[in-house]
Protein backbone atom coordinates (compact mmCIF):
# COMPACT_ATOMS: atom_id res chain seq x y z
CA UNK A 1 0.00 0.00 0.00
CA UNK A 2 1.23 3.42 -0.35
CA UNK A 3 2.04 5.47 2.60
CA UNK A 4 -0.02 7.74 4.77
CA UNK A 5 -1.29 11.30 3.65
CA UNK A 6 -2.71 13.36 6.65
CA UNK A 7 -0.92 16.63 7.82
CA UNK A 8 1.69 15.98 5.47
CA UNK A 9 2.63 13.24 2.60
CA UNK A 10 4.74 9.91 3.15
CA UNK A 11 3.47 9.82 6.69
CA UNK A 12 3.67 5.69 7.89
CA UNK A 13 0.68 3.41 8.00
CA UNK A 14 -1.49 3.60 10.85
CA UNK A 15 -1.52 0.79 12.97
CA UNK A 16 -2.93 -2.42 11.46
CA UNK A 17 -2.32 -1.32 7.66
CA UNK A 18 0.87 -1.52 7.19
CA UNK A 19 0.89 -5.19 5.99
CA UNK A 20 -1.85 -5.29 4.73
CA UNK A 21 -2.35 -6.21 0.76
CA UNK A 22 -4.32 -5.36 -1.79
CA UNK A 23 -7.09 -8.07 -1.48
CA UNK A 24 -7.79 -7.22 2.03
CA UNK A 25 -11.03 -6.87 3.11
CA UNK A 26 -10.17 -3.61 4.85
CA UNK A 27 -8.31 -2.38 1.98
CA UNK A 28 -11.16 -3.52 -0.66
CA UNK A 29 -14.34 -1.71 1.56
CA UNK A 30 -12.13 1.64 2.45
CA UNK A 31 -10.96 2.07 -1.97
CA UNK A 32 -14.54 1.43 -2.71
CA UNK A 33 -15.66 3.97 -0.24
CA UNK A 34 -12.91 6.59 -1.89
CA UNK A 35 -13.93 6.29 -4.88
CA UNK A 36 -17.90 6.26 -4.43
CA UNK A 37 -17.07 9.36 -2.39
CA UNK A 38 -14.93 11.35 -4.86
CA UNK A 39 -17.63 9.92 -7.72
CA UNK A 40 -20.90 11.93 -5.62
CA UNK A 41 -18.66 14.82 -5.07
CA UNK A 42 -17.55 15.26 -8.73
CA UNK A 43 -19.90 14.19 -10.53
CA UNK A 44 -17.57 12.87 -13.75
CA UNK A 45 -18.54 11.88 -16.98
CA UNK A 46 -15.93 9.06 -16.96
CA UNK A 47 -14.28 7.65 -14.14
CA UNK A 48 -10.68 6.34 -14.20
CA UNK A 49 -10.03 4.45 -11.18
CA UNK A 50 -6.96 2.82 -11.72
CA UNK A 51 -3.94 4.49 -13.76
CA UNK A 52 -1.50 2.89 -15.95
CA UNK A 53 -2.08 -0.45 -13.92
CA UNK A 54 0.18 -2.99 -16.36
CA UNK A 55 3.13 -1.39 -14.55
CA UNK A 56 2.53 -2.93 -11.49
CA UNK A 57 2.62 -5.89 -13.30
CA UNK A 58 6.24 -5.05 -14.76
CA UNK A 59 7.62 -3.71 -11.46
CA UNK A 60 5.82 -5.67 -8.62
CA UNK A 61 4.64 -8.99 -10.37
CA UNK A 62 4.31 -10.62 -7.03
CA UNK A 63 1.71 -8.38 -6.49
CA UNK A 64 -0.54 -8.45 -9.44
CA UNK A 65 -3.19 -11.05 -8.54
CA UNK A 66 -3.54 -9.25 -5.42
CA UNK A 67 -4.37 -6.15 -7.46
CA UNK A 68 -6.64 -7.88 -9.89
CA UNK A 69 -8.58 -9.13 -7.07
CA UNK A 70 -8.87 -5.30 -5.72
CA UNK A 71 -10.07 -4.15 -9.17
CA UNK A 72 -12.50 -6.38 -10.01
CA UNK A 73 -14.25 -5.97 -6.50
CA UNK A 74 -14.07 -2.04 -7.24
CA UNK A 75 -15.17 -2.13 -10.93
CA UNK A 76 -18.23 -4.43 -9.00
CA UNK A 77 -18.64 -2.00 -7.10
CA UNK A 78 -19.39 1.70 -9.11
CA UNK A 79 -21.43 -0.51 -11.36
CA UNK A 80 -23.88 -1.71 -8.35
CA UNK A 81 -23.94 2.22 -7.35
CA UNK A 82 -23.34 3.72 -11.12
CA UNK A 83 -24.86 1.80 -13.29
CA UNK A 84 -24.31 3.96 -16.33
CA UNK A 85 -21.10 5.89 -15.28
CA UNK A 86 -17.99 4.15 -17.72
CA UNK A 87 -15.17 3.38 -15.32
CA UNK A 88 -12.30 2.22 -16.31
CA UNK A 89 -8.44 1.65 -15.38
CA UNK A 90 -5.76 3.15 -17.61
CA UNK A 91 -2.86 0.84 -19.68
CA UNK A 92 0.38 1.82 -20.47
CA UNK A 93 -0.19 1.26 -24.08
CA UNK A 94 3.55 1.59 -24.96
CA UNK A 95 4.77 -1.33 -23.29
CA UNK A 96 2.17 -3.62 -25.02
CA UNK A 97 4.56 -2.78 -28.27
CA UNK A 98 7.94 -5.24 -29.31
CA UNK A 99 10.51 -2.87 -29.28
CA UNK A 100 9.04 0.17 -27.25
CA UNK A 101 11.17 -0.38 -23.96
CA UNK A 102 13.66 -2.74 -22.75
CA UNK A 103 12.09 -2.56 -19.17
CA UNK A 104 9.51 -5.19 -19.62
CA UNK A 105 8.36 -7.76 -21.84
CA UNK A 106 5.79 -6.86 -24.16
CA UNK A 107 4.02 -10.06 -24.22
CA UNK A 108 3.88 -10.37 -20.35
CA UNK A 109 2.44 -6.53 -20.31
CA UNK A 110 0.14 -7.67 -23.10
CA UNK A 111 -1.73 -10.53 -20.78
CA UNK A 112 -1.28 -8.06 -17.95
CA UNK A 113 -3.55 -5.53 -20.04
CA UNK A 114 -6.07 -8.62 -21.25
CA UNK A 115 -6.75 -9.38 -17.68
CA UNK A 116 -7.38 -5.68 -16.24
CA UNK A 117 -9.07 -4.89 -19.06
CA UNK A 118 -11.42 -8.13 -18.39
CA UNK A 119 -13.20 -4.82 -15.58
CA UNK A 120 -12.88 -1.99 -17.56
CA UNK A 121 -15.27 -0.57 -19.58
CA UNK A 122 -12.98 1.48 -21.90
CA UNK A 123 -9.61 0.95 -23.66
CA UNK A 124 -8.16 3.87 -21.67
CA UNK A 125 -4.02 4.22 -23.12
CA UNK A 126 -1.27 6.21 -21.44
CA UNK A 127 1.62 6.79 -24.04
CA UNK A 128 4.39 9.05 -23.74
CA UNK A 129 6.17 8.40 -27.00
CA UNK A 130 9.61 10.45 -26.22
CA UNK A 131 9.68 8.29 -22.83
CA UNK A 132 11.04 4.83 -24.85
CA UNK A 133 13.66 3.47 -26.92
CA UNK A 134 12.88 5.65 -30.13
CA UNK A 135 13.56 8.97 -27.75
CA UNK A 136 12.55 12.18 -29.73
CA UNK A 137 13.61 9.95 -32.60
CA UNK A 138 10.83 8.18 -35.14
CA UNK A 139 8.98 6.00 -33.79
CA UNK A 140 7.28 3.52 -35.86
CA UNK A 141 4.56 4.17 -38.41
CA UNK A 142 2.18 2.29 -37.23
CA UNK A 143 2.83 2.46 -33.14
CA UNK A 144 -0.55 4.05 -32.80
CA UNK A 145 -2.22 1.94 -34.76
CA UNK A 146 -0.67 -1.07 -33.08
CA UNK A 147 -2.06 0.35 -29.12
CA UNK A 148 -5.71 1.01 -30.58
CA UNK A 149 -5.55 -2.54 -32.33
CA UNK A 150 -5.01 -4.28 -29.22
CA UNK A 151 -8.38 -4.09 -27.86
CA UNK A 152 -12.03 -4.12 -29.20
CA UNK A 153 -13.54 -1.89 -26.14
CA UNK A 154 -13.94 1.56 -26.50
CA UNK A 155 -10.30 3.46 -26.65
CA UNK A 156 -9.29 6.94 -25.23
CA UNK A 157 -6.40 8.61 -24.33
CA UNK A 158 -6.47 8.97 -20.52
CA UNK A 159 -3.55 10.78 -20.89
CA UNK A 160 -0.37 11.78 -23.34
CA UNK A 161 1.80 14.42 -24.75
CA UNK A 162 5.59 14.97 -26.43
CA UNK A 163 7.76 17.22 -24.97
CA UNK A 164 8.52 20.10 -26.91
CA UNK A 165 12.12 21.24 -25.82
CA UNK A 166 15.30 19.27 -24.84
CA UNK A 167 16.59 18.46 -21.33
CA UNK A 168 19.24 16.31 -20.18
CA UNK A 169 17.78 13.42 -17.80
CA UNK A 170 20.60 11.22 -16.32
CA UNK A 171 22.98 11.65 -18.93
CA UNK A 172 20.31 11.05 -21.42
CA UNK A 173 19.45 14.01 -23.80
CA UNK A 174 15.70 14.04 -24.54
CA UNK A 175 15.49 16.18 -28.06
CA UNK A 176 12.12 17.81 -27.83
CA UNK A 177 11.05 20.60 -30.06
CA UNK A 178 7.51 22.26 -30.70
CA UNK A 179 7.71 20.47 -34.04
CA UNK A 180 8.12 17.00 -32.89
CA UNK A 181 5.17 17.51 -30.34
CA UNK A 182 3.14 18.90 -33.16
CA UNK A 183 3.76 16.11 -35.67
CA UNK A 184 2.87 13.81 -32.78
CA UNK A 185 -0.46 15.33 -31.77
CA UNK A 186 -1.30 15.12 -36.26
CA UNK A 187 -0.53 11.60 -35.96
CA UNK A 188 -2.36 11.33 -32.81
CA UNK A 189 -5.07 12.86 -33.94
CA UNK A 190 -5.69 11.23 -37.17
CA UNK A 191 -5.55 7.66 -35.26
CA UNK A 192 -8.03 8.86 -33.10
CA UNK A 193 -10.36 9.89 -35.68
CA UNK A 194 -9.96 6.23 -37.50
CA UNK A 195 -10.88 4.14 -34.47
CA UNK A 196 -13.34 6.52 -32.55
CA UNK A 197 -12.15 7.27 -29.49
CA UNK A 198 -13.68 8.96 -27.17
CA UNK A 199 -12.00 11.57 -25.40
CA UNK A 200 -8.23 12.54 -25.71
CA UNK A 201 -6.30 14.06 -22.82
CA UNK A 202 -3.08 16.14 -22.95
CA UNK A 203 -0.98 15.84 -19.92
CA UNK A 204 -0.32 19.71 -19.31
CA UNK A 205 -2.15 22.70 -21.19
CA UNK A 206 1.07 24.66 -20.14
CA UNK A 207 4.76 23.77 -18.73
CA UNK A 208 5.33 23.81 -14.98
CA UNK A 209 8.65 25.24 -14.91
CA UNK A 210 7.69 27.80 -12.40
CA UNK A 211 5.67 25.10 -10.06
CA UNK A 212 9.13 23.68 -9.61
CA UNK A 213 10.80 24.28 -6.42
CA UNK A 214 14.72 24.87 -7.19
CA UNK A 215 15.60 21.59 -4.92
CA UNK A 216 13.76 18.90 -3.42
CA UNK A 217 11.72 17.47 -6.41
CA UNK A 218 12.49 13.88 -7.88
CA UNK A 219 14.76 13.44 -10.58
CA UNK A 220 11.60 12.12 -13.20
CA UNK A 221 9.74 14.95 -11.99
CA UNK A 222 11.11 16.80 -15.05
CA UNK A 223 10.05 14.85 -17.71
CA UNK A 224 7.04 15.76 -18.26
CA UNK A 225 7.28 19.52 -17.49
CA UNK A 226 7.71 20.70 -20.96
CA UNK A 227 4.73 18.76 -22.79
CA UNK A 228 2.31 21.84 -22.50
CA UNK A 229 0.67 23.18 -25.48
CA UNK A 230 1.40 26.77 -24.10
CA UNK A 231 4.78 27.52 -22.39
CA UNK A 232 6.07 28.44 -19.15
CA UNK A 233 4.93 31.89 -20.31
CA UNK A 234 1.51 31.34 -21.47
CA UNK A 235 3.01 31.43 -24.98
CA UNK A 236 1.07 29.11 -27.81
CA UNK A 237 2.98 26.42 -29.70
CA UNK A 238 1.89 25.19 -32.93
CA UNK A 239 0.54 22.33 -31.11
CA UNK A 240 -1.93 24.72 -29.61
CA UNK A 241 -3.46 25.62 -32.49
CA UNK A 242 -4.13 22.68 -33.84
CA UNK A 243 -5.47 21.19 -30.74
CA UNK A 244 -8.23 24.36 -30.78
CA UNK A 245 -8.70 23.69 -34.59
CA UNK A 246 -9.28 19.60 -33.96
CA UNK A 247 -11.46 20.55 -31.25
CA UNK A 248 -13.65 22.95 -33.07
CA UNK A 249 -14.42 20.09 -35.35
CA UNK A 250 -18.02 18.30 -35.76
CA UNK A 251 -17.82 15.22 -33.04
CA UNK A 252 -20.27 12.51 -33.51
CA UNK A 253 -19.79 9.63 -31.01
Amino acid sequence: LALYTGDDDGLPLPPGWKNKRFNDPDVKKAYVRYVIRAVEHFRPAYLCFAVEVNLLRGKSPHLWEDYLELQEHTYRAIKARFPNLPAFVSICGGYLVEGFSQDFDARDQQRAARQALTYSDMYAVSLYPYLSNYGTGPYPGDLLEQILAFSDKPPAFAETGYTADSMDFMGRTIDGTPQKQEAYLEDLFAACEEHHCAFIINFLRRDYDRAIPPAGQPVWFWLWKDTGLVDENDRPRPSYSLWLRTLARPYQR
